[in-house]
């Protein structure tokens, strides 16, 4: 049912009225789930994706800094094959590093920092087909900028996914891209 829009001086009944609160957009991001690691080195989904969604937005919040990686889980376990791809950049101080990642056990997300930011893009984690990233990460304590495309390159469904460093605090959410 659509959403009724008023004008002044029409008369509003409480049919119409419920209707428009029962009303549900389409579209745009539901939230699935949260977590946080204190001093940890890892922060693990489980069952975060599914058939409800085709694609999925990631933010991680690192606070006390560390390089992050991400691996797929499957069933509450690591995916650590080494199918991972990644290639992108690292800018810090006005120079570019370029990033070319082949056959790795896990993605990198960032080289690190004091805080870092991370917001990535998941597309077909669940289904039984190549996962892409696409990911953006930034260290507010300098500056750095990196961002990073990654395919992981084989026909496996994952439910979940392992953030990694070696002591961090860290939240991480995830929210699924409702299609309109």
């Amino acid at each position: 049912m659509p959403l009724t829009t008023y004008t002044a001086g029409e008369v509003l009944t409480a049919a119409s009225l419920n209707d428009n609160f029962a009303y549900a957009a389409s579209g745009g991001l539901t939230f699935i789930a949260t977590g946080t690691v204190t001093a940890g080195s890892a922060l693990s989904f489980n069952n975060c994706f599914s058939a409800t969604y085709t694609n999925y937005l990631i933010t991680i919040n690192v606070s006390a800094g560390t390089v992050l990686s991400l691996r797929l889980r499957a069933s509450g376990t690591d995916i650590s094959a080494a199918n991972y791809f990644v290639a992108g950049s690292y800018i810090a101080s006005g120079a570019q590093t370029l990033i070319n990642l082949t056959a790795q056990t896990s993605m990198k997300l960032s080289n690190g920092g004091n805080p870092v930011n991370v917001i990535s893009t998941v597309c077909n984690p669940f289904a039984a087909f190549n996962t892409t990233f696409t990911n953006a990460s930034q260290r507010a304590d300098s500056g750095t900028f990196e961002a990073t495309g990654c395919l992981y390159n084989a026909s496996t469904s994952a439910d979940g996914f392992t953030v990694r460093g070696t002591t961090m605090t860290a939240t991480a959410s995830v929210y699924g891209y409702a299609i309109s």
